[in-house]
């Protein structure tokens, strides 16, 4: 029992302990019918060896499969990707291009995000506009977020980062503020390879988590998700009649510019997640604040 809860807190059950210990008693028949029913109701999803075989992550041996509960995690996502902020992760630094998106509302029950993991880690590719189908590869899994990634070309790698909190507590069931679900997309491209000046991204993986979320609010009785896309930098709006940090989509594509605080315009076709030409002497997206030798002194 204590081998079993270990593992529950860790996200991750061996095959052989559950069927032997926690289902022990049940016929062989019985607990494949409880295996497909968890699955089937998206609360877990089975670990593959190479080339798709049996294998347990839990033992490191092949004669058994092993299974991840994204709702029993107990560590948050890796610092990497939510920190210094969430909109700009360190993991990220260097990049050529970033998209964000932000949902929110009153309550978002824990289930959604373990759905929406299980759904990513049963899916065997995507498929971007252009057509054709791509790999993909889930990076991380937490109890408040995961990480992917795609390398849509030789040259050109997607990141997307999905993270949930609950504004003003420390988890998203918290019984006060809001749900909050944030998803960063950035590319970084390695030109070092050959002679080409530009390079090409359509999203794919981007635009693939923006609709299994709309998916999954599609298929979850009460859910409404309000939209929106948050801006780098505020930015002027006459009509709001200031400042804002955030549009909607639609907002958005009314718009071919947008005038920043400081005075410099951006196009909206780069915060929306449409095809765009990357040049080898394009800028980073952006750039991460220095940290000062105060704050990294001992005591500062």
């Amino acid at each position: 029992k204590e081998r079993l809860t270990a593992l529950q807190k860790r996200g991750r059950l061996c095959s052989r302990l559950l069927r032997e210990e926690l289902w022990g008693h049940l016929k062989r028949d019985e607990q494949d019918a409880l295996v497909s029913l968890m699955g089937a109701f998206r609360l877990m999803h089975e670990t593959h060896g190479e080339g798709g075989g049996r294998y347990c992550q839990v033992c490191a041996t092949n004669d058994h499969e092993s299974y991840v509960v994204p709702a029993t995690f107990q560590d948050p996502i890796d610092d990497g990707y939510v920190a210094p902020s969430v909109w700009t992760p360190r993991n990220g630094q260097g990049c050529k291009g970033v998209l964000r998106r932000e949902y929110r509302c009153s309550r978002l029950e824990d289930a959604f995000l373990s759905e929406l993991q299980v759904v990513w880690c049963t899916e065997e590719g995507i498929t971007p506009e252009s057509g054709g189908r791509l790999g993909f590869r889930v990076i991380a899994q937490a109890k408040d977020g995961m990480v992917l990634k795609c390398e849509e070309s030789e040259d050109v790698e997607e990141t997307v980062v999905v993270s949930v909190a609950r504004e003003g507590g420390d988890n998203a069931c918290d019984s006060f503020g809001e749900s909050v679900i944030r998803v960063v997309g950035f590319v970084h491209v390695d030109f070092a390879e050959d002679d080409a000046e530009c390079a090409t991204t359509e999203w794919p993986l981007f635009n693939c988590v923006l609709e299994s979320i709309r998916m999954l609010e599609k298929g979850t009785p009460g859910l409404s998700l309000r939209e929106r896309v948050p801006l780098a930098c505020s930015t002027v709006d006459e009509a709001a009649g200031g400042l804002v940090d955030s549009m909607t989509v639609q907002e958005l594509r009314k718009r071919r510019k947008l005038k920043l605080e400081d005075g410099s315009t951006v196009r909206t076709s780069d915060l929306l997640p449409g095809s765009r030409e990357i040049s080898r002497s394009a800028p980073a997206a952006y750039a991460l604040p220095e940290v000062s030798e105060a704050a990294t002194a001992p005591g500062g």
